[in-house]
Protein backbone atom coordinates (compact mmCIF):
# COMPACT_ATOMS: atom_id res chain seq x y z
CA UNK A 1 0.00 0.00 0.00
CA UNK A 2 2.96 2.40 0.93
CA UNK A 3 5.01 1.96 -2.17
CA UNK A 4 1.43 2.53 -4.37
CA UNK A 5 0.68 5.51 -2.63
CA UNK A 6 4.69 6.96 -3.27
CA UNK A 7 4.09 5.66 -6.85
CA UNK A 8 0.50 7.86 -7.45
CA UNK A 9 2.28 10.77 -6.00
CA UNK A 10 5.52 10.52 -8.54
CA UNK A 11 3.42 10.24 -11.01
CA UNK A 12 0.95 12.93 -10.06
CA UNK A 13 3.97 14.97 -10.43
CA UNK A 14 5.25 14.11 -13.29
CA UNK A 15 1.76 14.24 -15.30
CA UNK A 16 1.05 17.76 -13.94
CA UNK A 17 -0.08 19.74 -16.66
CA UNK A 18 2.24 22.75 -15.36
CA UNK A 19 5.39 23.28 -13.43
CA UNK A 20 4.07 24.65 -9.83
CA UNK A 21 6.15 26.72 -7.47
CA UNK A 22 8.88 24.90 -5.48
CA UNK A 23 6.95 25.76 -2.51
CA UNK A 24 3.82 23.79 -2.85
CA UNK A 25 6.35 20.49 -3.81
CA UNK A 26 8.14 21.44 0.15
CA UNK A 27 4.81 21.92 1.49
CA UNK A 28 3.87 18.35 0.44
CA UNK A 29 6.83 17.00 1.97
CA UNK A 30 6.83 18.67 5.21
CA UNK A 31 3.04 17.49 5.14
CA UNK A 32 3.76 14.10 4.26
CA UNK A 33 6.36 13.80 7.41
CA UNK A 34 3.72 15.69 9.57
CA UNK A 35 0.87 13.06 8.54
CA UNK A 36 3.02 10.11 8.83
CA UNK A 37 4.08 11.26 12.46
CA UNK A 38 0.66 12.32 13.71
CA UNK A 39 -1.37 9.93 11.72
CA UNK A 40 0.29 6.40 10.95
CA UNK A 41 -3.18 5.05 9.16
CA UNK A 42 -2.87 7.99 6.34
CA UNK A 43 0.74 6.66 5.49
CA UNK A 44 -0.21 5.97 2.07
CA UNK A 45 -1.65 9.51 1.71
CA UNK A 46 1.95 10.31 3.21
CA UNK A 47 3.26 8.68 1.03
CA UNK A 48 1.53 10.05 -1.99
CA UNK A 49 2.63 13.04 -0.99
CA UNK A 50 6.05 12.30 -0.25
CA UNK A 51 5.89 11.19 -3.79
CA UNK A 52 4.65 14.24 -4.97
CA UNK A 53 7.01 16.65 -3.43
CA UNK A 54 9.89 14.62 -3.90
CA UNK A 55 9.19 13.99 -7.68
CA UNK A 56 7.99 17.62 -8.39
CA UNK A 57 11.11 18.78 -6.85
CA UNK A 58 13.49 16.62 -8.95
CA UNK A 59 11.98 17.45 -11.98
CA UNK A 60 12.17 21.06 -11.49
CA UNK A 61 15.84 20.86 -10.56
CA UNK A 62 16.42 19.26 -14.37
CA UNK A 63 14.13 21.65 -16.14
CA UNK A 64 15.92 24.48 -14.33
CA UNK A 65 19.33 23.22 -16.26
CA UNK A 66 17.93 23.31 -19.52
CA UNK A 67 18.54 26.18 -21.96
CA UNK A 68 15.79 28.98 -21.37
CA UNK A 69 13.22 28.92 -24.22
CA UNK A 70 14.13 32.31 -25.23
CA UNK A 71 17.74 31.97 -25.59
CA UNK A 72 16.91 28.52 -28.34
CA UNK A 73 18.85 29.52 -31.60
CA UNK A 74 20.85 32.39 -30.59
CA UNK A 75 24.90 32.67 -30.68
CA UNK A 76 26.70 32.71 -27.95
CA UNK A 77 30.52 33.38 -27.30
CA UNK A 78 31.65 31.71 -24.44
CA UNK A 79 34.87 30.94 -22.61
CA UNK A 80 36.07 27.58 -21.28
CA UNK A 81 38.11 24.71 -20.17
CA UNK A 82 37.79 21.53 -22.13
CA UNK A 83 37.04 18.66 -20.40
CA UNK A 84 38.08 15.20 -21.84
CA UNK A 85 39.30 13.85 -24.56
CA UNK A 86 37.11 14.43 -27.70
CA UNK A 87 34.99 11.67 -28.86
CA UNK A 88 34.58 10.93 -32.53
CA UNK A 89 31.28 9.85 -34.19
CA UNK A 90 30.60 9.33 -37.84
CA UNK A 91 29.52 12.95 -38.74
CA UNK A 92 31.51 14.67 -36.20
CA UNK A 93 33.84 15.11 -33.03
CA UNK A 94 32.29 16.41 -29.98
CA UNK A 95 33.79 17.34 -27.04
CA UNK A 96 32.17 18.68 -23.27
CA UNK A 97 33.45 22.24 -22.43
CA UNK A 98 33.44 23.72 -18.89
CA UNK A 99 32.04 27.46 -19.40
CA UNK A 100 34.45 29.61 -17.87
CA UNK A 101 32.44 31.37 -14.16
CA UNK A 102 33.17 34.49 -15.31
CA UNK A 103 30.75 37.81 -15.33
CA UNK A 104 31.54 38.14 -18.84
CA UNK A 105 29.78 35.12 -19.79
CA UNK A 106 25.69 34.35 -20.20
CA UNK A 107 24.43 34.13 -16.50
CA UNK A 108 22.39 31.00 -18.07
CA UNK A 109 25.47 29.37 -18.93
CA UNK A 110 28.43 30.25 -16.38
CA UNK A 111 29.73 27.30 -14.83
CA UNK A 112 27.71 24.57 -17.16
CA UNK A 113 29.14 21.38 -18.39
CA UNK A 114 28.00 21.72 -22.32
CA UNK A 115 28.59 19.13 -24.81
Amino acid sequence: MLAAGLLAGVVGALWWPQRLPWQIYVLALCTSVLLCWRAPRGRAIAMALLGFGWAGLHAGGVLDRQLPPHQEGKEVMVMGQIEGLPTPDLRRTQFQLRVADDPRQPVHLRGRLLK
